[in-house]
């Protein structure tokens, strides 16, 4: 009943109807719980779609493969989560390398790849099928979502965060709004900069966005997004729409915060608003920041970075001497700073045969067991992705160096990979310097720096002033 009573308040708010072919009602199911864990809960997405719907529906759009894009997104997301399947190795016995390169394809591909996609489902699921009844269809994702909250993983991470037991999650049930033109756009935008503050960029904001593609494709790593400068310039509007909300938002929440949005034929939505993870040395800068325009008072602003200003912020980085001379295997985005030398991992079931400090390398997403193995980890690299990428963000948040953008393949031999041009094996030992992008073969000198950049000085002997 409660449910039901969510869908007819969506219903009665947008004009749309869940199920119906014409102008469908699509929903997502996705956690609610007071912390942030990335890629450890469960998110179902265009619920409310199912073949005949999609049949129908895309006879009305101008871009009628926009329908099966959103019938296939919910088929992926409905059988990695209510029925436990591996999308990655679905997509791949339908032919193709990857969800981003479905939905590339024309339209009738598209219904090809659908028809492929489903009847893989099918074959493979032991838990059941995909059922057409969109209120079907959004029950038991809300009940997978919940599921999501009872693994191993996520318990660990509840007692890791202090989140007490009778509040550790909800399930939010919104509107999904799909991509249905090329000019569509999804992202996340950051009110402040979470690595470095202001310092060293033009603007203290940060966006990361993809045109015609739903937003799980910069979660997930999938593509390279576009930049903060790429977003003013091509989408000057609505950046000025996000900046006005940006100053609402970030005086009813306190602190910066990670906005999901969606721009879909003009129209700017907020799809979902969260503090944001930062990096030690953007907390000070970001709350100093804060108090200068009056969002917090003096002492908010020292409970927020007394602790940190009493930590000597230290910056791991190559020995300049050295490096000039080491030849470089590959090169990628620098996206949370520092330089480390480890042993190289891709596959979270090698962790236990592996000693010393370990590096994982991902096509997308990081592995809940690698994530709770996060003492063992020490860098991560992901094959494409910028800031808000999966593996960033649980590199900021355990304030370990990432480089995204990293060109590799998997070998032709198990645990073999080639990254740039160079053959490795799980276990081999790579440089990564994460302040540059690059990665060595050469075991390099790395130094621990004191941060001492003129601005950083300067804003906190301002905060010393307050104290």
């Amino acid at each position: 009943k409660e449910i039901a009573d969510i869908v007819g308040r969506l219903e009665k708010r947008t004009g749309k109807r869940l199920g119906d072919p014409l102008n469908p009602l699509l929903l997502m199911a996705r956690s609610g719980a007071v912390a942030s864990m990335p890629g450890l809960l469960d998110t179902i997405s265009h619920i409310g779609i199912s073949r005949d719907t999609a049949r129908t529906w895309s006879k009305t759009l101008k871009e009628p493969a926009r329908a099966y894009q959103a019938y296939i997104s919910f088929m992926l997301s409905y059988a990695n989560s209510v029925l436990g399947l591996d999308t990655d190795y679905i997509v791949k016995e339908s032919g193709f390398d990857s969800y981003v390169t479905v939905f590339r394809e024309g339209m009738f591909i598209m219904m090809d790849a659908a028809e492929a996609i489903h009847e893989i489902i099918m074959e493979k699921s032991t838990s059941g099928s995909i059922p057409d009844d969109p209120m079907e269809q959004l029950c038991k994702s809300v009940i997978a979502v919940f599921r999501s909250f009872e693994s191993d993983v996520v318990q660990k991470q509840t007692i890791h965060l202090g989140i007490p037991s009778p509040f550790q999650t909800g399930c939010l049930i919104q509107e999904c709004v799909p991509i249905l033109s090329a000019d569509d756009c999804s992202g996340v935008f950051f009110t402040r900069n979470p690595n470095t503050g202001k310092i060293g960029t033009d603007v203290e904001e940060q966006i990361e966005y993809s045109d015609g593609f739903f937003g799980n494709v910069i979660a997930d790593g999938a593509i390279t997004p576009g930049t903060t400068a790429d977003f003013i310039r091509d989408h000057p509007r609505h950046f000025e729409s996000f900046k006005k909300f940006k100053y609402f938002d970030e005086r009813i929440q306190r602190y910066p915060t990670d906005i999901e949005f969606a721009i879909r034929g003009g129209i700017t939505y907020i799809v979902q608003s969260r503090i944001l993870k930062q990096s030690p040395i953007a907390k000070i800068i970001n709350s100093y920041e804060f108090f200068r325009e009056k969002i917090y008072t003096e002492y908010k602003l020292i409970k927020r970075t007394a602790f940190g200003l009493n930590k000597k912020i230290l910056g791991t980085y190559l020995d300049s001497k050295v490096v000039n001379d080491a030849p470089v295997i590959a090169q990628g985005k620098p996206v949370n700073g520092g330089a480390v030398r480890g042993r190289i991992v891709k596959d979270q079931n090698s962790i236990t045969g592996m000693e010393g400090k370990l590096i994982f390398i991902t096509e997308s997403n990081v592995p809940p067991r690698v994530i709770m193995a996060e003492n063992r980890f020490y860098g991560y690299l992901s094959k494409e992705g910028g800031v808000t990428s999966h593996a960033a963000l649980v590199a900021i948040g355990e304030g370990k160096p990432c480089v995204t953008d990293i060109m590799w393949e998997h070998g032709r031999e198990p645990g073999e990979l080639v990254l740039g041009t160079t053959l490795l094996r799980e276990g081999d030992y790579i440089t990564l310097d994460a302040n540059t992008g690059r990665i060595y073969l050469e075991d390099i000198p790395i130094r621990d720096v004191s941060i001492v950049d003129h601005d950083f000085r300067e804003i906190r002997n301002e905060i010393l002033a307050v104290i």
